[in-house]
């Protein structure tokens, strides 16, 4: 095995520009600071940490920002609880306020007080929580937060923190903060308007930024417990998204909108329909880029992520795990991590799928019905369902591209079920080990004709092209190198330099480039002869490329 030594050069630059973003930010207009803590102090004006503004003055004084020509404002939020609203003892509270991020306003949390200069701040230490809880009554935390939407006990804020753009979209900044407790629940569904979406936040019309953000214990009558967009392009890096709740999209739903995502984690979410963290609708198109979801529920389809009608999200070396859609046979087609359907066409690259399930119904890792998603690269493994323990197409025709299935289950179609109709198109993937009732790898009925090609398949397949039917000899799912784990190729493995060019990737799940040897070898990794024949560890390209990859959003999130 031989690994590099130290870091390489994709490293270097790496971080060599990520020090320039954060410690020499480029010459920009004036700043006026804004202090506050929770308490406040002396004259509570908020020019300094000693007279900084009180919890009812912050709320007060984001409404009435006025950033003057060429300036920016820069409110500092030292650690603790604020609420928008603080209701006096028996009068009834405002449910309907809420803290509005406004352009040319960064507000940042996670201070202790007595900060010069914002990398002093330690957000996760100084736990700052923008509340719903107004009357203190949920079941929370010390710090404050409602860890889940269970905790939320009586008449909480509708939305705890909004972003409205109107001539121009609303730019604002929020940064290092935890939003808990917003509780959408209008249940009267003619008036309840926004007060039925986004608990923790409202965005329409607006491109704010979100960075370094926790939402915690949010939940919605109807969409977007923790976040609800609608006509929004915002921005989201290093945010969390836990034990949120709603009908659907627990922690996101987006409606004609199209986010950035950037290195955020979907942990315990749950639903009681369709999506448990991200819902996309009506032409919604985000990016997503290395983020995790773990342990997400839906009572329906997606367990993590589900695109209803002509949404065509872009989802880029994530990791899927442990996802569960309950599904229905009947009524539901499942997908126990994401779920596409009406026209939705996702792009699916350098991702894996693991302990993903749907308890009644299809695609233990994914279900497309009528789409043409694209899925590139990409590693299946432990996912289970009724049928396709790995993959269900439904009347549709997603192309499928140098990925790896193994040790899916299912009653029956272990790796993939093609249902009703459709051609897809299936190239240079392995599926090995995915036991089934009827034990096929691959299932097919109705009139579904898949193009199968170059592909490793245990028992074969009849019909296709350049089927092998060797052992692909690949280890254990295991961190390889890159963003996401994979099955690494062994020596002797039937799918080295068995693949076709034609339509392949260049590189490999791990950023890796292909080919390593006389032709492109089959499923998401690539077996390199110089490091892999010791069993299964990479050369160290992919160490200093792969970060490289996620960099050009990180600037766009990190620009104001």
């Amino acid at each position: 095995m031989i690994r590099k030594k130290g870091l390489s050069g994709g490293v270097i630059l790496l971080i060599s520009l990520l020090f320039l973003l954060f410690s020499a930010p480029p010459s920009r207009a004036a700043v006026i600071y804004v202090y506050v803590t929770q308490e406040g102090e002396g004259l509570r004006n908020g020019t300094s940490w000693g007279d900084a503004l009180g919890e009812a003055e912050f709320k007060a004084a984001l409404d009435t920002v006025n950033v003057p020509a060429g300036s920016e404002v820069e409110f500092w939020v030292a650690k603790g609880k604020y609420r928008p609203s603080l209701p006096a003892a028996g009068a009834p509270a405002d449910r309907e306020a809420s803290f509005n991020l406004k352009s040319g306003v960064t507000v940042y949390g996670g201070f202790a007080g007595g900060e010069t200069n914002t990398r002093q701040r330690d957000y996760r230490k100084n736990v700052t929580v923008l509340t719903g809880d107004l009357k203190g009554d949920d079941n929370k935390n010390p710090d404050g937060v409602t860890e889940t939407a269970a905790g939320i006990v009586g008449e909480n804020s509708y939305t705890v923190v909004t972003s409205f753009g109107a001539a121009a979209p609303n730019t604002g900044i929020l940064d290092g903060f935890t939003i808990t407790g917003g509780s959408a629940d209008w249940t009267d569904t003619n008036t309840g308007g926004a007060k039925q979406y986004g608990g923790g936040m409202h965005n329409t019309g607006s491109h704010a930024v979100v960075r370094n953000c926790s939402f915690r214990g949010n939940t919605a009558e109807w969409g977007g417990g923790a976040i609800y967009n609608a006509s929004s392009n915002i921005r989201l890096g290093y945010c969390t998204f836990s034990g949120n709740g709603g009908r659907s999209g627990a922690a996101m739903y987006n409606v004609a909108s199209s986010p950035e995502l950037v290195s955020c984690t979907f942990t315990d979410n749950a639903v009681r329909t369709d999506a448990g963290a991200i819902h996309n609708y009506d032409g919604s198109s985000p990016t997503i880029s290395g983020c995790t979801f773990t342990g997400n529920r839906a009572e329906w389809d997606g367990g993590a992520i589900a695109n209803v009608d002509d949404c065509s999200p872009e989802i880029i070396n994530c990791t899927f795990s442990d996802n569960t859609a309950k599904g229905d046979s009947l009524l539901h087609f499942g997908g126990g991590a994401i779920a596409s359907a009406g026209s939705s066409n996702a792009q699916i690259t350098n991702c894996t799928f693991s302990g993903n399930i749907v308890e009644d119904g299809f695609g233990g890792a994914i279900t497309n019905a009528h789409s043409t998603s694209v899925i590139v690269n990409c590693t299946f493994s432990g996912n289970s369902s009724t049928s396709g323990g790995g993959m269900f197409n439904f009347n549709c025709s997603p192309s499928i591209v140098n990925c790896t299935f193994a040790n899916n289950s299912a009653d029956t179609a272990g790796g993939m079920r093609n249902s009703d109709s459709g051609a897809p198109v299936v190239k240079n993937c392995i599926f090995w080990d995915n036991p089934g009732e009827e034990g096929n790898e691959i299932v097919n009925d109705g009139s579904a004709a898949p193009v199968v090609s170059f592909c490793v398949v245990n028992g074969g397949y009849p019909g296709g092209t350049s089927i092998f039917t060797g052992s692909p000899n690949i280890s254990l799912l295991k961190d390889n190198g890159g963003y996401t784990k994979t099955h690494a190729l062994l020596t002797g493995s039937s799918a080295i330099d068995r693949g076709t060019s034609a339509g392949a990737p260049s590189s490999d799940q791990r950023g890796y480039p292909r080919p390593q040897g006389s032709a492109y070898d089959i499923g998401s990794y690539e077996f390199a002869p110089s490091s892999d024949s010791g069993g299964g560890c990479s050369a160290g390209f992919y160490s200093g490329t792969v970060p490289v990859l996620l960099l050009f959003p990180m600037i766009l999130l990190l620009r104001k």
